[in-house]
């Protein structure tokens, strides 16, 4: 990230909500606080205070805007600073200012409040400052503290681990406007370099013994009794080390070993396991996880002349490997689709047969000879996919006349065409679809060195020229935009070209005017018909990439320079609009590499280090995972790769409930993302803003129920499917309220014109709200029907249009969320217009009755009578 700076003492490493990492750290040579993020894409560092010996100690936060907050020590004042801002714009202030205070200070956000807790080095005490807005207030928070805390805002509160003057670890919480203290341990002397965070509500506080050198993790109790662990007793360490607790809950912790000078990794995960990151650096880390529950490591590395700062991560895609065909010398060219379902389709050239062959893996993988009707027939073949998944193939016969041909199996078995038999034509083809089912084809005409062009999308198929410079050598890459115009980038005497397709022709840009390139190409274009091409300078065997993202062509940047890479390459978009590159190095054998863009900074993985040959091709699915078909150069077999992605979140979450029980029901993600789900966890709370992690289950698993809980009180649940590489995002969000079968409403029945007035009183409702009343009528074979359903508030019901002076019967049911109660017993009326008289009448002298006693209080007060 930086080697210009000479970077020691204290960083600090905090993630947004855009998943962008944000650093504060201090540089000797400067004696600056210095910045870092990569929130456009790079990796930025700047200065933001360069006052005298500033930063020393330093902390930093990101609100929910994505505004920065920095706390740090300036040494020549002996004050505590607060930087706020993003990049290349700080507001700087002076805090606290009362003696010697502001080493070792901690940053934390919460409720939209600024909380600072620092060393008063004067008093031997620890004070917290709060700011909102400009406006900030500080106070003595624990007395008798030494050097160290570490500050987190959770479950509503404050919540600090320290050490004391006696070198105890010791815990905090700030409750209403006063601090409980407890010490955690006093075994011990401890270091002063602490971290704190939190797993379901409990803080842990990762720490080390200075005495043993053991690196040691305290965990709270719901008994708020402390429980302790060693965690490493076999490294030396030594100096700063983070903790981090990811989404489910696994605990991450970075530190030092001071002997050996490694950058040491443990996560514990129903047990510990331990890892060396670097064996150069490590002095003092900082460590974050991201919505996929990845770890981001910024580090202090070691090198001989400065201390630089660096960056690590576990982000990057996982890989599975399989063979395809082993039979014979298969694949050495080879296209790859993914259907709707997400089957992996492939076509290649089959070697030992001279045969164009097919694969798919819908029952495993089986392969099928689509065309072996001459000795050379197959080579570089280009496949698409129909809207209905049917496969065309557009591919090269090399025999005799050398001819272009495509092949479709929409009529179920496979039909063959040759498209242009004119001689000495067809290399190089790339096909694709547009919105309308036409195909379109461009390809080389490596005789007359000319670009042509081929498509039905006016019913017959029609050849035409895209370029006929004479100057068109090398692969070519084709693809249609949103509105069905076709697009095609080449190489035109070793230039990069663009055409594309008009009412009156093609028109034709140059892209890239040195006469140095050639080899592999490929073209992505994306919803918003942006399009993205990867591209070979191989003069100086390097991978470049150009795009026309924001409406113009933007420069091309050099992907990867070091070796000979990119003489194949494959190009993809994912919906969040980062670029996901396949491309291979060549060396003895050949080497698949992997490129993708994450929180905007290019991240490389080495996906076969065996073999590969210099043509692949690589295709993406729903969910984001590249699925890369290549030639193994080595066993001469047609491979495949598959990247390993969290799963998709479970389907439809549902709840039933019983008697101090709620039953959560799901169905599995639509994607595993690849590898197996290894379990399901269980998130509940008393509403979406407390949701914790509450158990989890097998992945083979579609329920869980909930014992044990109180009726009538609600609980909010979601879930996440969990694999290999993390978990998924949420379920759909479901409310289960516990509870009894309702009981049986009383209901009494009256008459009325063609009609019937149900009245009922509300039953024991079981423990939870009645959802609705459901009312069944007698018919004349004497069983009860039902007839209306009324809301839970509702205690009448009018059964109109009957026929008068028939006797009916009914009975009522209530439903709550555990079911329909018991019905109620039948009450009978007749339908009668009398009744409704009778109730005029009634109604007549209850008016009457009002009017006149309203008079005679009227007359009386008047003293009329």
């Amino acid at each position: 990230i930086d080697s210009e700076s000479d970077v020691s003492n204290v960083i600090s490493e905090a993630i947004d909500l855009d998943g962008y990492l944000h650093v504060s750290y201090y540089d000797t040579f400067g004696q600056n606080l210095m910045y870092a993020t990569n929130s456009n894409g790079v990796w930025r560092t700047e200065v933001v205070d360069s006052s005298d010996n500033v930063g020393k100690y330093n902390s930093i936060a990101v609100d929910p805007s994505g505004k920065v907050h920095i706390s740090y020590y300036d040494a020549t004042n002996n004050d505590l600073k607060y930087a706020t801002g993003n990049y290349d714009s700080w507001s700087i202030s002076v805090i606290d200012s009362t003696g010697v205070v502001g080493e070792y200070n901690s940053i934390a956000i919460g409720s939209g409040v600024v909380y600072i807790t620092y060393l008063d080095y004067s008093n031997d005490a620890l004070k917290c400052a709060a700011g909102s807005g400009n406006s900030w207030s500080t106070s003595l928070a624990i007395e008798d503290a030494g050097f160290g805390n570490s500050l987190m805002f959770a479950d509503g509160k404050l919540q600090v681990a320290y050490i004391s003057q006696d070198n105890e670890l010791c815990y905090a919480s700030l409750n209403g406007s006063e601090w409980s203290t407890q010490t955690i341990d006093n075994s011990s002397s401890f270091g002063k370099e602490i971290d704190i965070d939190t797993s379901n509500g409990r803080p842990c506080v990762a720490y080390y013994d200075t005495i043993t050198h053991n690196l040691k993790l305290a965990i709270r109790g719901t008994n708020e009794i402390w429980s302790k662990q060693v965690v490493d007793d076999v490294t030396n360490v030594g100096s700063w080390l983070s903790l981090d607790i990811d989404s489910m809950n696994k605990i991450h912790i970075t530190y030092y070993d001071i002997l050996n000078q490694d950058l040491c990794y443990a996560v514990f995960n129903d047990a510990w396991d331990y890892w060396i990151l670097d064996n150069s650096g490590g002095m003092c880390s900082a460590m974050v996880s991201d919505y996929n529950d990845k770890q981001h490591v910024v580090y202090i590395d070691l090198v001989e002349a400065t201390t630089q700062l660096n960056y690590i991560t576990n982000s990057g895609a996982k890989w599975v490997l399989e063979t395809v065909d082993e039979d014979g010398i298969t694949g050495e060219q080879s296209s790859i689709a993914v259907d709707a379902d997400g089957f992996i389709r492939m076509a290649y050239y089959d070697n030992s047969t001279g045969s164009l062959n097919y694969a798919n893996n819908v029952n495993g993988w089986e392969v099928e000879i689509v065309d072996n009707s001459t000795r050379m027939v197959g080579l570089f073949p280009s496949m698409a996919l129909d809207a209905d998944g049917n496969v065309h193939i557009s591919y090269y016969d090399m025999t005799g006349s050398r001819i272009l041909k495509y092949a479709n199996n929409i009529a179920g078995d496979w039909t063959i065409y040759t498209l242009d038999g004119s001689g000495g034509v067809g290399l190089y083809s790339s096909l694709a679809i547009d919105g309308n089912g036409s195909v379109h084809i461009a390809y080389l005409n490596p005789t007359s060195n000319n670009l042509k062009y081929t498509s039905n999308s006016g019913g017959d198929w029609i050849i035409g020229l895209i370029d006929n410079s004479g100057m068109v050598d090398g692969r070519v890459s084709l693809a249609v935009d949103s509105e069905n115009i076709v697009h095609v980038v080449y190489y035109r005497g070793g230039e990069l070209m663009h055409a594309n397709q008009m009412p009156t022709g093609w028109a034709t840009e140059s892209l890239e005017s040195t006469d140095q390139l050639g080899g592999g190409i490929s073209m992505f274009i994306d919803d918003q018909d942006q399009i993205y091409v990867t591209f070979y300078n191989e003069v100086l065997s390097l991978l470049k990439y150009i795009n026309n993202v924001g409406g113009q062509w933007n420069p091309a940047e050099v992907i990867e320079a070091e070796g000979n890479v990119g003489i194949g390459s494959s190009i993809m978009v994912d919906d969040n609009g980062d670029e996901h590159i396949a491309y291979v190095e060549k060396t003895t054998t050949g080497v698949l590499k992997y490129v993708e863009k994450r929180n905007g900074i290019w991240m490389f993985q080495k996906v076969d280090l065996q073999g590969c040959g210099d043509h692949i091709s690589m295709a993406m699915d729903f969910q984001g995972r590249a699925h890369i078909s290549y030639y193994d150069s080595v066993s001469k077999d047609l491979r495949y790769a598959s990247s390993v992605v969290v799963p998709s979140a479970p389907l439809n979450l549902t709840t039933t409930v019983s008697d101090g029980a709620v039953t959560l029901h799901w169905e599995a993600p639509a994607s595993n993302g690849g590898a197996n789900i290894t379990e399901y966890a269980i998130y509940r709370g008393t509403s979406t803003d407390d949701l914790i992690l509450y158990d989890d289950v097998s992945g083979v698993a579609n329920s869980y129920t909930d014992l044990g809980l109180e009726n009538g009180v609600s609980w909010t649940y979601r879930i996440r499917a969990v694999n290999s590489e993390g978990s998924s995002l949420y379920s759909n969000q479901v409310v289960g309220t516990p509870c009894t079968l309702p009981g049986a409403p009383e209901v009494d029945a009256s008459g009325r014109d063609k009609a019937v007035l149900l009245d009922w009183n509300a039953p024991d409702n079981g423990g939870a709200a009645i959802i609705e009343y459901k009312i069944y009528r007698q018919n004349e074979t004497g069983f009860f029907v039902l007839i209306a359903t009324v809301g839970g508030g509702e205690t009448k019901y009018t059964d109109t249009g009957l026929e008068n002076d028939v006797e009916y019967t009914y009975q009522v049911s209530a439903v709550n969320p555990a079911g329909e109660g018991q019905w109620s017993e039948k009450a009978s009326a007749t339908a009668n217009p009398n009744n409704d008289m009778i109730m005029i009448i009634a109604f007549v002298i209850v008016i009457a009755a009002v009017a006149g006693a309203g008079v005679f209080l009227l007359m009386r007060r008047k003293g009329k009578i």
